[in-house]
């Protein structure tokens, strides 16, 4: 498993799991898109998930596995909505506007003591339909500008972004190299 190599402690969790009794299948059976996507996700420095399929199947990188409510379960391979009940009512809209195909945000939204922005953004598969989606998420300063640039011209986004064509469906992704000098 070369393509999966570092990501901390939960690059060990994901690779040591047996996922074939999970709708993802077994691990050496995912789609190139979800590999690419999650290397991403395991070395992005703020919290951030990937919920592949119509199942919401959550892996996530160590910045997430420290949020409220996430240390305390083992959501690794549920269903996003369920591990995020409490706060579902306000993000479903985002989520399932992104695995429509278009990025979204939710501002400021309270979750237990931490007002967050949680960003949504479509993650495409080999047919380039919308086959997951990657949230990230911040609570300092820094990582909400992070999550904020996550969807931005300069960060993750559709190619409208990044070659001057109109806004509409991503058929790549780029993640800009941000110093926190500049942020």
């Amino acid at each position: 498993m070369v393509w999966l190599s570092g990501g901390g402690a939960m690059g060990e969790r994901i690779r040591a799991r047996d996922w074939s009794d999970s709708s993802l299948g077994p691990i050496d059976h995912w789609p190139h898109s979800l590999r690419t996507a999650l290397g991403i996700c395991l070395e992005f420095p703020a919290p951030s998930c990937i919920a592949w399929g119509q199942q919401r199947t959550q892996i996530y990188n160590d910045a997430y596995s420290q949020l409220s409510g996430i240390q305390e379960s083992t959501p690794l391979g549920e269903d996003f909505a369920r591990t995020w009940s409490h706060a579902w009512q306000p993000m479903r809209k985002c989520f399932d506007r992104a695995h429509r195909g278009e990025a979204a945000q939710l501002e400021d939204q309270q979750v237990d003591e931490f007002a967050m922005r949680f960003s949504f953004v479509p993650i495409r598969d080999e047919a380039a339909n919308v086959g997951g989606v990657m949230h990230a998420e911040g609570r300092t300063p820094f990582q909400k500008t992070v999550a904020r640039l996550y969807n931005s011209p300069v960060g993750l986004g559709g190619g409208a972004y990044h070659g001057g064509t109109n806004e509409g469906e991503a058929e790549s992704a780029y993640l800009g190299v941000m110093r926190r000098e500049v942020l």
